[in-house]
């Protein structure tokens, strides 16, 4: 088996360089998000004061509080997205001069086996699909997880019977995710190997445009290019299908839980089991625990899309060195012989 036909184990040792960055900006998401997690049991606060005492200092405390956690959530917010696309530009451009490097001071048999528009590829698109992972995936990961940890703690502890309920949707859900990424990956490799099949078709017409002329093969390269489009066009089709039946589903489930909520959490506020502030709070705390599950189902196309890619440059950084050739090892031999032209005709 070559080295372009093996999978190299993924790793993500190119942000080492920026270790110090990626912890910063975990600590922002996860101060972030937890802020946002206080809002509704604070809000919930604020229903049942207002319900009982109308206006006055506490509620009015309890609005300065929200406004100033909100205003911090934006700003941290910001410098998260900053962070985030600072840290995927400069990994982009490592890995670009890596790919670069490693292919300079490969034999032309390296070329001639992955094929130029592959690497060429490499270079761009598969380059460009890891920095999304970066610049969106990675906050979006981190978001999801303490969203989902601090919603299913934060329903716990507001109502136990409530939240088993709503608990019970997760398996569900859980099950949707993993029967659309059975074969997500699969479809996605294939969508980059096309694309590297599209580029080859696009160079070969572009640098034999002369010679294609002269041999009036038009025709040809129109079939030819008009093959690699449709392969590519039913894969992105089957992308498209898969992803498409993913929320819907996920909308399915959910609200079947809200509904099955609001019935039994609304006869627990009837009889003063549940205030209204709790009852609001962990509605609100339900809708954020099924957030994080959409975060995933947005970012989980270009991560996948972009782990692919990874695993692709991978194959590239990982193949085997070349040592250098000493010119003083080299034999020059005198080559004799003459070019003969016979029965030559267009």
């Amino acid at each position: 088996m070559n080295s372009a036909s093996q999978k190299p184990k993924i790793s993500f040792a190119f942000l080492k360089p920026y270790i110090g960055w990626t912890i910063f900006l975990v600590i922002c998401i996860f101060v972030s998000n937890g802020a946002n997690l206080l809002i509704p049991r604070i809000l919930g606060t604020s229903i049942d004061n207002f319900s009982k005492n109308g206006i006055d200092n506490a509620f009015i405390s309890d609005i300065w509080l929200l406004s100033g956690i909100s205003a911090g959530v934006v700003l941290l917010s910001l410098l998260q997205i900053m962070l985030s696309v600072y840290i995927a530009e400069r990994v982009a451009k490592d890995l670009r001069n890596a790919l670069l490097n490693k292919i300079m001071l490969q034999p032309i048999s390296f070329v001639n086996e992955r094929e130029s528009s592959d690497l060429f590829t490499n270079i761009t698109s598969d380059v460009e699909q890891v920095k999304d992972i970066i610049s969106q995936g990675v906050a979006s990961i981190f978001s999801a997880a303490i969203i989902l940890i601090g919603s299913v703690i934060l329903l716990f502890s507001i109502n136990v019977r409530l939240a088993l309920i709503a608990i019970i949707s997760l398996p569900l859900i859980i099950a949707v995710f993993a029967f659309i990424f059975k074969n997500i990956s699969a479809l996605f490799r294939a969508a980059q190997e096309i694309l590297g099949s599209i580029n080859k078709v696009i160079n070969e017409s572009v640098l034999g445009a002369m010679l294609v002329r002269v041999l009036n093969a038009q025709q040809y390269e129109n079939s030819k290019f008009e093959k690699v489009n449709t392969q590519g066009r039913d894969i992105g089709f089957n992308i498209t299908n898969l992803f498409a039946s993913l929320i819907p589903a996920i909308n399915l489930v959910s609200n079947f839980a809200i509904v099955s909520i609001i019935w039994f959490g609304g006869r627990q506020v009837m009889v003063d089991d549940l205030t209204l502030g709790e009852f609001s709070a962990f509605i609100s705390y339900f809708n954020l625990l099924i957030t994080p599950i959409f975060i995933l189902g947005f970012v989980s196309s270009f991560i996948s899309r972009g782990l692919v890619s990874l695993s692709r440059i991978q194959e590239v950084l990982q193949a085997p060195e070349v040592p250098p050739v000493n010119p003083e090892t080299l034999t020059r031999q005198e080559v004799k012989g003459h070019i003969v032209f016979e029965n030559v005709s267009y």
